[in-house]
Formats: structure tokens, sequence, C-alpha cells
């Protein structure tokens, strides 16, 4: 009987380690499944008038660069506290290793003449981290797009356009990091017969792919030739909105100041010369204007696009 006991137990412990290993291979396969390999995109910009590009993936708040060049070059800006991105149409990544040095390179570039003709509406946006609203703020991304009437319509009433979709400011060095912006949208010659307001948007939301809350910030501007007469070739109209970041805050209370991971920039315009047009829009969270959200606005267009 006891030889009996013993057996019974014997096999009752031999079962027991079999599915245990069951379980445990079957977890280990599980994971392997999970896993996966990281998503290969492609890096491209300009530093000291050098081209660099490489294929990266993200890793946390991390960007893992293939490209041992790139790699070493991006991680030198990455520790330059003053550094400069700019942004320009069709996505142009450049480098400047301060504002200033970005500035003596906009002196250098040819401006156009005054007697270009072509209808435009030009979006610039700043981005500023560590703002301090004691000092004077240094910009840390510039973007700059220029949108073309080639492309519009003398026919069209009011439409909206995105100029520009940054789904990961990671790549950028700018993800959770942003506390002041400026929109700055400019006009330049409208014609009676083809005559348009614009309105530029910037979206932040506080996640990358455009998930989580956002804020918005707005830039307004129109032509009215009872005001200023018709506009000659060269001749311009600008305003400029700063947004406080920092200033606001999300349903639950936490504030919006170093969280943004993403952004869009959207350009609607309006014939004004239609009888009902759309009522442009201030900043913030609501459509109401607030003392976050200041603009500036030149009363007098000037004679060239520089």
């Amino acid at each position: 009987m006891k030889n009996l006991f013993l057996l019974i137990l014997c096999i009752f412990t031999f079962s027991s380690c079999s599915n245990d290993g069951e379980i445990f291979t079957s977890t280990s396969v599980s994971n392997e499944s999970v896993d996966s390999k990281p998503v290969l995109k492609t890096m491209e910009f300009s530093y000291k008038g050098k081209f660099y590009s490489s294929e990266y993936y993200e890793e946390g708040d991390s960007v893992i660069i293939l490209d041992y060049e790139t790699q070493i070059t991006y991680n030198k800006l990455g520790k330059n506290e003053n550094k400069l991105v700019v942004v320009s149409d069709d996505n142009q990544i450049t480098y400047f290793d301060n504002e200033s040095e970005y500035l003596e390179f906009e002196k250098s570039k040819p401006q156009l003449r005054a007697t270009d003709s072509r209808i435009y509406m030009r979006v610039v946006v700043r981005l500023y981290k560590n703002y301090d609203s004691f000092l004077t703020p240094t910009t840390s991304m510039l973007i700059e797009l220029t949108y073309n009437f080639p492309r519009i319509s003398s026919s069209d009433t009011t439409k909206d356009v995105d100029l520009a979709l940054y789904p990961d400011l990671r790549v950028y060095g700018h993800n959770d990091n942003i506390s002041l912006a400026k929109v700055s949208l400019t006009i330049g010659n409208m014609t009676p017969s083809c005559n348009y307001r614009g309105q530029a948007a910037l979206h932040m939301w506080e996640h990358i792919n455009y998930g989580g809350e956002n804020i918005s910030n707005y830039a307004s501007t129109a032509w009215t030739d009872g005001q200023y007469g018709p506009m000659k070739p060269g001749e311009e109209k600008s305003i400029s909105t700063d947004f406080k970041v920092k200033a606001y805050r999300k349903y639950n209370g936490d504030g919006f100041n170093d969280i943004i991971s993403s952004l869009k920039i959207v350009l609607t315009y309006t014939n004004m010369n239609e009888a009902t047009t759309r009522e442009p829009t201030s900043g913030g969270r609501t459509n109401t204007e607030n003392e976050n959200s200041t603009s500036s606005e030149t009363s007098r267009p000037t004679n060239s696009r520089g």
C-alpha cells in the first residue's frame, strides 16, 4: 500500500512539472511574437554647408541614428542649447549654431525684386523653449512656408490648406520643450480681382501623431483697398501673434508647458469679394481673445519680401 502511494505521488509530481514547462514555453513564444523590429525612417538635414542623411528609429524619447557620421553631428547639435533649426518648404531642415548665424545667412540670400507680381501668403512660425517673460526669448525652431497663388483659383470662396504636418517633434530635437510660440502671416501682391484674407493656424498636441489634448494660435490679416489703396508689386501686409504655451492648462489642471510633441500648420484663405466670409479665429482653447495671446500688425506694407 505504501509503495502504491509513492507511485501515485511520483506520477502527480511529474505531471505538474510537465504542465509548468508547457506554460513557460507558451509564454516565451507569446513574448517573441509581441517583440517587433523598429520602424525605420529617414532623416535629412544640412549643417555648415554639408548635407546629412540616415535611417533612424525612435526609442522612447530618443532618436537612434544608424549612420555614424550623421549620429555624431546630430548628437553634437543636441548638446548646443543655442542652436536653431530652420524648416522651410518641402520640409528642408537646416541647423545653425545660433540665431545670429542664421540672420547672417539670410543677408547673403538674394532678395525678390519689388517688381515681382506673384500673389502669395507666407507663414512663419517661431518656437521658443525656456521662455522667461523678463528676458528676450531666443528662437530655437523656425518654420517658413510660402503659399503661392497659382495654386489658388479666383473662384474659390473659403478653403483650408494643410501647409505642414509635424507628427513627431523628436527628430527635430523639440519634443516636450516648447513654452512660447509666435505665428506670423504675410500677404502680398493682392489685386482687386484676386483679393484674399488669410488666417494662419498653429495647432499643437501634447503627444506624437496628434494625440492627447491640443491648443492653437492664429494670425489673420487682409488687404483693404479702401484703407491702403491698391497693392503695388512687392508690397506686403503682415501680422504676428505671440502665444504663451506655458499659460494654458489641460482639462485636468496640468500645464501645456514643455509637453508639445506634434504640430500642424493650416492656412485658411477667404475671398474678400464674396458676400459671406468666415470670421477669423483667435488663439487659445476657445475662440475668445485672452491675455495670453497678443498680436501686432503692420499698418502699412513694405516694398520688399525680405
